[in-house]
């Protein structure tokens, strides 16, 4: 069973044994393209280019390990500035290590021009970068100073941009070309956003609006937590909102009736609601604005959305606001008197009736509503009156009712005679004495 040794050990050197088409498996396992077509050993520097088109160098080793595209892995505010300074200057700005350590996020050595994107990190302590550690934010500063330094040291230009300045694309590139004029930089081009190859998360967020049916119709990706513009493909409504919402919950406000209305909005509401829009604008659906109504013009506040839901003029409808000035004329009316001070529609008040004199406590509510008890009880006493005189063949020339044990005026229709008498007493069947007597006389 003995074989040859010399061929048994290159049999088991052969698998370890490494290839440039090894070096392609990994590019492929790992969605890179392998530009470079010499092999140079496992722990040597190949060319590579990812899926967005970065290009870089890296050890084939590192990419097998898991080192992915250090373009890709930045932030996308660190690649627009990239792509802004790399667009207006016709050079490129990779990542370098030229300073060691501290590494400078692009760097052409050629203009000697490096640019550095300043997150709130670099600005405040945070406890995402900090961990809650003053120290380390110290440190960072302390980093950025030594940076600074370093550069200048080497005659190096380091544009820094500051978080704040990169809040829209538009901003950015008006940040960065006043710096490049600052320090006397030539610049060759401009900028066409069309050529911008993005990052993976623009492409995740793209194919998450396309299941909402949603365009993004911003030239670049600025962030989940950066506003962008976007157009509704059923509707082609157009509105701005925060990325992270658009791609977690809300989809197009048009659609869903959401939308944020404009003054121009408020004034067709008006014209469909047969009322005028007085306000100069619109500060949402829920501050109240200024109405009017095209049938009584009466003017009032109310919210917009209690006018989309179908609230109409309060006094063509007879729910009018009752005000004080309402109330006293409502009071005056009906001769009674308020007898304190006037404060909530809802609070109990003593009140007098200048028509019989009554007072009792009531709310100021039932008042508007009904009046003085005690006047009304007597109109359905004295309708009740009238009634009975008209049975009796009686007129009641009384105008009030003054209580049944009360003598009240009375005229017989037969013989108009006048005379006083109780109302009790007719309506136990007491009647005209002179229509008596002259029946007595015919009967005799």
């Amino acid at each position: 069973n003995n074989r040859c040794p010399i061929c048994s050990m290159k049999n088991r050197v052969r698998p370890f044994v490494k290839t440039i088409k090894d070096v392609i498996k990994i590019a492929n396992k790992r969605g890179f393209i392998l530009i470079s077509n010499k092999f140079c050993g496992m722990k040597k520097k190949y060319m590579w280019r990812c899926q967005n088109g970065h290009e870089w160098n890296a050890v084939a080793d590192n990419v097998k390990q898991g080192t992915g595209c250090p373009y890709c892995c930045s932030t996308p505010t660190e690649e627009k500035c990239r792509f802004i300074f790399e667009s207006l200057l016709d050079k490129k700005f990779p990542k370098s290590q030229v300073l060691g350590r501290l590494g400078l996020d692009g760097y052409c050595e050629e203009l000697g021009l490096a640019f550095e994107y300043q997150g709130i990190q670099h600005y405040n302590p945070n406890h995402y970068f900090h961990q809650h550690n003053k120290e380390s934010f110290n440190d960072q500063i302390d980093r950025d100073n030594r940076k600074s330094e370093a550069c200048k040291q080497r005659n190096i230009i380091k544009v820094d941009i500051p978080y704040t300045e990169a809040k829209t694309i538009e901003r950015l590139e008006q940040f960065i070309t006043a710096q490049l004029h600052k320090y006397g930089v030539k610049i060759n081009s401009a900028v066409n956003w069309d050529k911008y190859k993005g990052d993976q998360s623009l492409v995740d967020f793209q194919n998450s609006l396309e299941i909402k049916n949603i365009k993004l119709l911003s030239k670049a990706y600025m962030g989940s937590h950066s506003k962008h513009r976007y157009e509704c493909n059923r509707c082609n409504y157009q509105w701005e909102a925060v990325a992270r919402d658009v791609r977690n919950k809300s989809g197009c406000p048009q659609c869903a009736g959401n939308r944020r209305y404009n003054i121009n909005d408020m004034h067709e509401l008006a014209k469909k609601s047969n009322l005028r829009f007085l306000s100069n604008e619109y500060l949402g659906a829920n501050t109240k604005r200024k109405w009017q109504c095209c049938t009584c013009e009466y003017i009032w506040n109310v919210k917009p959305s209690s006018v989309r839901n179908g609230k109409r003029c309060p006094k063509c409808s007879g729910n009018l606001r009752i005000t004080y000035d309402r109330f006293k004329e409502c009071i005056q009316k009906k001769n009674i008197q308020l007898l304190e001070r006037y404060q909530e529609l809802s609070h109990k008040y003593p009140f007098k009736c200048l028509m019989c004199n009554y007072r009792w406590n009531t709310t100021a509510s039932a008042v508007w509503s009904k009046g003085c008890p005690q006047c009304s009880k007597n109109k359905k006493k004295l309708t009740k009156l009238l009634v009975l005189a008209e049975e009796r063949g009686l007129k009641l020339l009384t105008s009030e009712y003054l209580g049944l044990c009360v003598k009240h005026e009375w005229q017989c229709l037969n013989c108009d005679r006048i005379y006083q008498l109780k109302p009790t007493n007719v309506r136990h069947g007491t009647s005209c004495r002179t229509c008596k007597l002259r029946k007595r006389k015919e009967v005799i």
